[in-house]
């Protein structure tokens, strides 16, 4: 009788400690949910979209395809054009400052520039053999910077001329790269640390550490102040671009990050987990705040509205190839 009264308290006790902890979990957000099924073959998700992005006013989306580039009105939710012309992956895609071109980066050794409204291809800058990493528009537009292996280029919008190129060690490993909003700072990534490169002189002005561990995607917050590096694996590592200044923000254990954006206040950092779970985190404190389940799909893009009031994800499952997802974040 004894023994079966110690069991029955044991039980009771396990029980209250799980209530617990299941009350003290973030909780889902409660959220609108529009979900886009794709034109056959766009390619949006096949396990290969790396980006997604809201045009400067919000109005249009564009993700990058295995086929192309595919641009959507958000508010009719159907596709609005599609630019096709690259022979090889595409690494990034950036909107000019007025929202009206989109200019490419590609491995295929090129980046181009399209007319947003008619899908038309408006110029073609050939340069590193190697392909470019990234592209990156001045705040003015009239510029466009691009980076590759061991250069940054920059060249004349309208007339298509080199303006000036800067050699050195920008890639002393093949990784991903980013320029600042601002367009005067170039990260790349080296193995476990991160570079920052000054564009207008071409030398290096710091370098971030602080992990152990291969960073595979960098990002800037679109005030340029922070630096997000994802691993290979479930950490995602927060810099103070100024300070340098370290902090680490820890997903869920044995899942790995797919896609992350931050907020257009870069106070919040949204991550997308293989465990089809989007966390969001407060990139001052590191805390979790929320989290959004997507059953039976596993999202790769993420990107912010400019408003900061949706949340969009590209992303595929098992009985749909393609699918593009808008959150209302204030519900």
């Amino acid at each position: 009788m004894k023994s079966r009264t110690i069991l029955i308290c044991t039980i009771l006790i396990i029980l209250l400690i799980s209530l617990v902890l299941i009350l003290n979990q973030p909780e889902p957000f409660k959220v609108s949910l529009q979900q886009w099924n794709l034109p056959e073959k766009a390619g949006i998700g096949n396990g290969v979209t790396n980006q997604i992005l809201f045009s400067p006013d919000g109005n249009l989306l564009a993700g990058i395809s295995t086929i192309g580039i595919w641009v959507y009105d958000v508010h009719a939710n159907v596709p609005k054009t599609f630019l096709t012309g690259h022979s090889d992956y595409i690494n990034k895609i950036t909107f000019s400052p007025d929202g009206k071109n989109i200019a490419s980066s590609s491995q295929d050794g090129t980046f181009r520039i399209w007319d947003v409204n008619n899908g038309k291809h408006k110029a073609t800058f050939i340069g590193n053999r190697f392909g470019f990493d990234c592209v990156s528009f001045t705040t003015d537009g009239k510029t466009l910077l691009s980076a590759g292996l061991r250069e940054i280029n920059k060249w004349d919008v309208y007339t298509g001329k080199n303006k000036e190129t800067f050699e050195g060690a920008y890639h002393s490993v093949w990784g991903d790269s980013s320029f600042s909003p601002d367009g005067k700072t170039y990260a790349t990534i080296s193995h476990n640390k991160i570079d920052l490169w000054d564009v207008n002189t071409g030398k290096e002005k710091k370098t971030l550490s602080g992990n152990e561990n291969r960073i595979k995607k960098v990002l800037f917050s679109p005030d340029g102040k922070k630096i997000a590096g994802k691993e290979y694996g479930n950490v995602i590592h927060l810099w103070d671009v100024v300070s340098g200044k370290h902090k680490s923000i820890l997903t869920k254990k044995k899942k790995t990050i797919s896609g992350m954006a931050f907020s257009p206040d870069g106070t919040i950092l949204a991550s997308a987990c293989t465990d089809k779970t989007i966390y969001m985190w407060n990139t001052k404190t590191t805390k979790l705040l929320k989290k959004i389940k997507i059953p039976n799909f596993l999202i790769t893009g993420l990107a912010f509205s400019p408003d900061g009031k949706t949340l969009a994800g590209s992303g595929w499952s098992d009985t749909v190839d393609d699918a593009i997802f808008m959150w209302d974040v204030r519900k």
